[in-house]
């Protein structure tokens, strides 16, 4: 009877070190318990990040459509390449003269007449609106009024300037200008995007941690109500418990068991899950994910939530990308109104040519006489054009883009108050998840003392295995409690960071200097 006594003394000291260590481990150093089928993938959260940018398809789309922006405004340069034209041409004429022309063609009742003719120039226009002409030409001809070929040459140019239409407003540029607005919303759509893929990898990371820390608690529970029922069964054994309270005993492992079921299905859920933002080949072929826990400490800054809220919002104007977009819409209908109001002025255009000519009976007599420049042909002038009506047409295209102006007016200003609404609820969200943090944390460490008085009367022999279960459970769904609210605080900061649109800046993948985003070179790679 002693050696009973003794071996039921050595399992209540071995039940409550077992109690105590396994309480007292942190458990966000605990390895996870979850048991996935098959070879399973550790990943940090900088990694679960790094696999979504590089493998997400809808981020690849954005950044395709980015580019083809680019090309566009850099093609629209092309409005002023200068173009070379070339060309020859022969013809013939073979006509009967009528009597003015046989009066001035020495009688001739007939005309006969072959030219050929080779032209060379350039033409173009520049970013005043000015459209030029520059060529040379070289003509041979063959007629009954002279027995022997004459070859005539003539270089020179012509300008036309718009002086009233065409000129206003940078007319001229406004393709470069609108192409350019363009590819400016295309790249803060792709920041949109990639903010948003930054944020659910973020978010499915932090509920895959949440779901294996669970995990683990409930394996903990697991762990201790085995040893609590073993001893009961010994101490039933020995008469110093009644059956009734080994069945709770075991009433209370056969829950734990079923709740640690749970919350493995759970964290293997959350995997999934994580697997599937990250749309990684190597994530969608394992078997499972889990996540490393190698989390940096986690410092809480109340007061930077609770005071200032206007740096905060003024910060989210500047980065959100929907306002961005908005801003760079807005700034392409002023620039598309500008267009149509400079298209409704009156059209005056100044003109100006000049033109040296050579005549010979050789090409290079022509071209001798033409480079000595004495016999120029010139003009300059001023056409002015008005429609009568004033133009029904074009005023008309001017209220429309006014309204049009009015329309992104609303929707910039209706985005900049959106996000200013979300960031400081944000804000306030995050604050109330900060108290809670520190709460939980503090009705944690109570039942952690609690258990811990438990555990001694225990051991004293003045409390029952009902009760030490009863701390025992408490202190698990405190600490339960506390993991929840961090996981809360987590992801309350990411969609803070996320709708002020710093997430980039945040994990350093985008830098603003002077005005202009630079993303990371690595999101700028196409495959």
């Amino acid at each position: 009877m002693r050696a009973v006594h003794e071996f039921a003394g050595h399992g209540r000291a071995f039940l409550i070190a077992a109690v105590l260590f396994l309480l007292c481990l942190p458990s966000r150093t605990a390895e996870c318990q979850v048991a996935l089928p098959g070879p399973r993938i550790t990943i940090d959260l900088s990694g679960a990040v790094a696999e979504a940018l590089v493998n997400n398809p809808s981020l690849r789309e954005n950044r395709l459509e980015w580019l083809i922006r680019q090309a566009r405004e850099r093609g629209a340069w092309g409005a002023f390449e200068p173009a070379l034209v070339a060309g020859y041409s022969k013809s013939g004429t073979y006509r009967m003269n009528s009597a003015s022309q046989r009066s001035s063609l020495l009688g001739r009742p007939e005309y006969d007449e072959d030219k050929g003719t080779l032209n060379l120039g350039l033409t173009g226009k520049v970013v005043t609106g000015a459209a030029y002409d520059l060529g040379f030409s070289l003509s041979d001809t063959t007629s009954d009024l002279s027995p022997d070929k004459e070859f005539e040459s003539s270089f020179g140019g012509s300008i036309a300037q718009p002086l009233l239409k065409g000129i206003t407003r940078q007319a001229a540029l406004a393709d470069i200008r609108a192409a350019r607005l363009d590819t400016l919303v295309a790249f803060h759509t792709y920041r949109r995007q990639l903010i948003s893929m930054v944020a659910s990898a973020e978010t499915a990371y932090w509920d895959l941690e949440l779901a294996e820390e669970l995990a683990d608690l409930a394996a903990k529970s697991v762990d201790i109500a085995t040893r609590v029922h073993a001893d009961s069964e010994l101490r039933v054994s020995v008469g110093k418990m009644s059956a009734i309270d080994l069945a709770e005993a075991k009433s209370r492992l056969d829950a734990t068991a079923a709740d640690r079921e749970q919350k493995v299905q759970a964290a293997e859920e959350a995997g999934l899950r994580l697997r599937l933002v990250l749309s990684s080949p190597r994530m969608l072929t394992a078997q499972g994910v889990v996540s490393s826990r190698a989390v940096e400490a986690f410092l809480w800054d109340a007061g930077r939530f609770q005071t200032d809220h206007s740096s905060a919002v003024a910060e989210a104007l500047l980065y959100q990308p929907d306002v961005a977009i908005k801003k760079a819409e807005l700034e392409r209908e002023r620039l598309l109104l500008d267009l149509r109001r400079d298209q409704r002025l009156p059209e005056l255009n100044a003109r100006a040519s000049c033109f040296f000519q050579g005549l010979g009976s050789s090409p290079e007599e022509s071209l001798r006489i033409l480079s000595g420049q004495q016999y120029p042909t010139w003009s300059l002038g001023i056409e002015l054009r008005i429609p009568i009506l004033g133009d029904i047409k074009g005023g008309q295209a001017v209220e429309e883009y006014q309204l049009r102006k009015k329309i992104i007016q609303g929707q910039l200003e209706s985005a900049e108050r959106e996000t200013e609404v979300a960031v400081r609820g944000l804000l306030l969200r995050a604050a109330a998840a900060g108290a809670l943090v520190e709460s939980a944390g503090a009705v944690a460490a109570f039942k952690q003392r609690q258990l811990d008085e438990e555990l001694l009367r225990f051991e004293a022999g003045k409390s029952d295995v009902r009760k030490l279960l009863e701390f025992e459970s408490a202190l698990s769904e405190a600490r339960a409690a506390e993991l929840g609210a961090v996981n809360k605080l987590r992801k309350a900061l990411t969609d803070l960071a996320a709708t002020s649109g710093t997430i980039l800046r945040d994990k350093g993948l985008e830098t603003l200097e002077g005005g202009l985003f630079l993303l990371d070179s690595e999101l700028l790679k196409i495959d």
